[in-house]
């Protein structure tokens, strides 16, 4: 924003954007329960450009499964959040989230709004987070805080830490998330997490994902790629292992996700 009118021309910059980039998500996971299907999740989302320092996502998403064995549940959402970068170093978030969780017939609407602050200084981040879900039953709280740091040298080699605090039911609970980063190849970004804790209602990347799934997650491990095609294109993997229990008899069983995406960045 900073630069002269003729320099923004000479290098094709504009202050907004209606489509800045699209990118598109699809999501198979398989379980060993003779009680559960395997789920499926597919996102699209739509990012925009408002002016030099505001910005819009928007995703809209579809999540099915079938229990028990004749009972369907299905859920369309919708997200939306506005960043703006308050500086060159600091940038806040709000957020909304829409689940339209109908199970078996019976619609159980949930609606989340969510804000954070981050921060970057050198090689360190920082970042405070914070939401509330609420649906027909009741209401669930998230606390977060996460903190970072990438190290010098050519793999850029990244770690990060998360804590958050979930009150639901006047109880709470605490979730812990660990995760590695680092540039194996020239266009090849590699990370694995590991996640700690009752994940039922937790939700991660500014709340674009919530696991309201029936059955919570007790423990989650996975890694993901990203492929750099070119300056525009990129191609995600990921793979993850999910233990799971059913809270009616405590059974557990265990769950593998495994999903591919693409962004372009027109």
């Amino acid at each position: 924003a900073k630069l002269s009118i003729e320099v923004q021309q000479n290098l094709k910059i504009k202050p907004s954007k209606i489509i800045d980039a699209i990118d598109f998500e699809y999501n198979y996971k398989s379980n060993n329960s003779g009680s559960r299907s395997n789920p499926t999740y597919t996102r699209l989302g739509v990012n925009t450009l408002l002016d030099f320092r505001f910005t819009l996502y928007q995703s809209v998403s579809y999540y099915s499964q079938t229990f028990n064995p004749d009972t369907i549940v299905k859920q369309p959402e919708y997200y939306a959040m506005l960043s703006w970068a308050a500086s060159s170093h600091i940038s806040l978030n709000v957020a909304y989230h829409y689940l339209g969780m109908n199970k078996g017939g019976i619609l159980i609407p949930a609606n989340m709004g969510f804000a954070s602050i981050s921060a970057k200084m050198n090689r360190f981040h920082f970042g405070l987070n914070g939401s509330v879900l609420t649906d027909k039953l009741y209401n669930t709280s998230q606390i977060g805080v996460n903190a970072g740091m990438t190290f010098e040298g050519k793999s850029n080699v990244t770690i990060n830490s998360s804590y958050s605090q979930i009150t639901e039911k006047a109880a709470s609970r605490s979730v812990f998330s660990q995760s590695f980063g680092a540039m194996l190849f020239k266009s090849l970004w590699a990370e694995a997490n590991v996640t700690l804790g009752n994940l039922n209602n937790y939700n991660d990347y500014n709340a674009l994902y919530v696991y309201n799934s029936i059955d919570p997650t007790k423990f989650r491990a996975g890694i993901s790629m990203f492929y750099y095609l070119g300056k525009r294109i990129t191609i995600t993997a990921n793979y993850t292992f999910d233990s799971k229990q059913i809270n009616i008899n405590n059974y557990n069983y265990m769950q593998q996700s495994f999903l591919g995406g693409i962004r372009w960045k027109l």
